[in-house]
């Protein structure tokens, strides 16, 4: 069985950075594909394309035996660089077709776009043109997203919320199955149209860095935060870990550690993204320099080292990240969204808040710190939950059924 998988999640430079590897081999699925090529159709529109080497034809990377990986650029030719639009498509024609041949001559069996967007636009006509099925993987509740920061989730591309709603139920319409990580992203399909019989929860765990399912005291480290950050190791650590996005509420941040009135008290920000400047500035009109470091990105294995030593795990808006802190026996306080309240049971391995009631949030950090055997429930509580919930053997084996259903439906 082969498998052809289109994600612009990640670059192939930024899967080495930040030694994501893990997310790359788990798409094998425990070897139920023998070969697997990932795809990012436009790698190079990460950053602003002005060099030479930010265009040109695509490239190919031979992980290992088993793993390829594939990068389009934005543009197809240096020269025409002026010319943005037409240079675009010129270099996704290119991808696109050099794709439609490797499905053919590797017999790839399927295809799976890790998105209802532009990834699902290319899988949908490869499928059509090789008659090979695909499976789509939703990775939000567009809707809510909408709510939050009032832009289209792929603005560039779509340019209105409107035109994604259509393509989103057109997706789901033609896809032979969707999977979501959570229950609330995979209701978010339902209403939009997916049959129930054609979607099913696939959750993070077996995207997972296999350090972080170690058990947490055997990651703790004496005078980690001196030795990684020349921090004092008397001091209590909370953590965010996230993209530096509107989504993801991080500037809510910046009250929920100002209403933490306790000099010992820091909160390390792990990521980096579009409000870097905005969140920094808004610390320092705050006066919270001391308190809160944007310590930017880290790569899987320091973040397996870092969580176990912190106190608590600041869930705003979280995804994997909140896999990784529960694995690591993170106490979590989190706002009541997404899929949080699927893996924290409040009072139990974490508090549930009300989305921007940032009083309580802190009031209920403060609980946390000043509680140590509340802290030890929940910690022991939330580690118990990961295991249950995320195992990455039993979200293999889910996932394969996925497939094998798809035969079914055909």
């Amino acid at each position: 069985m082969k498998l052809l998988v289109i994600d612009t999640s990640y670059t192939f430079k930024a899967i080495k950075e930040k030694n994501l590897y893990e997310a790359i081999y788990s798409r094998d699925l425990n070897g139920f594909f023998t070969k697997v090529w990932s795809v990012h159709p436009f790698a190079s529109i990460t950053k602003p394309c002005n060099q030479k080497n930010d265009f040109g034809k695509l490239r190919t990377f031979k992980i290992n035996d088993n793993h390829f990986f594939i990068e389009g650029m934005f543009g197809r030719f240096y020269n025409l660089r002026k010319f943005k639009i037409f240079n675009f498509i010129l270099s996704q024609i290119e991808i696109f077709f050099f794709l439609k041949k490797l499905i053919i001559n590797e017999k790839i069996d399927y295809i799976k776009a890790h998105d209802p967007h532009y990834n699902s636009l290319i899988a949908y006509l490869l499928s059509r043109l090789t008659k090979t099925p695909f499976l789509v993987r939703v990775s939000g509740n567009f809707d809510k997203i909408y709510e939050d920061t009032k832009k289209p989730i792929v603005p560039k591309f779509f340019i209105f919320r409107f035109i994604e709603k259509f393509f989103e139920k057109f997706i789901f319409a033609n896809a032979n199955y969707v999977i979501a990580p959570n229950i609330d992203n995979l209701n978010y399909a339902f209403s939009y149209g997916l049959l129930k019989e054609k979607g099913a929860v696939v959750r993070y765990g077996s995207l997972i860095y296999k350090r972080h399912l170690l058990k947490p005291q055997e990651r703790k480290e004496e005078n980690f935060f001196k030795k990684e950050l020349c921090l004092n190791d008397r001091y209590t650590y909370l953590i965010y870990v996230g993209r530096l996005e509107r989504v993801k509420r991080v500037m809510d941040l910046v009250q929920i550690m100002k209403n933490i009135n306790k000099n010992d008290v820091k909160l390390l920000i792990v990521g980096d993204g579009s409000l870097k400047n905005e969140l920094r500035k808004a610390i320092s009109l705050n006066g919270l320099e001391k308190k809160i470091y944007l310590l930017g990105e880290k790569d899987q294995f320091w973040l397996s080292r870092c969580l176990p030593n912190c106190s608590c795990f600041l869930a705003t808006h979280t995804g994997r990240a909140l896999a990784e802190a529960s694995f690591a026996g993170l106490p979590i306080v989190g706002y009541d969204i997404d899929w949080h309240s699927e893996i924290i049971e409040n009072g139990a391995s974490g508090f549930l808040i009300k989305k921007d009631d940032h009083q309580c949030f802190s009031d209920s950090v403060l609980k946390i710190l000043n509680d140590k055997n509340l802290s030890e429930k929940f910690s022991k509580n939330i580690r118990e939950k990961a295991e249950e919930l995320l195992s990455p053997e039993r979200i293999h084996k889910i996932e394969i059924e996925c497939f094998n259903k798809i035969k079914k439906l055909k």
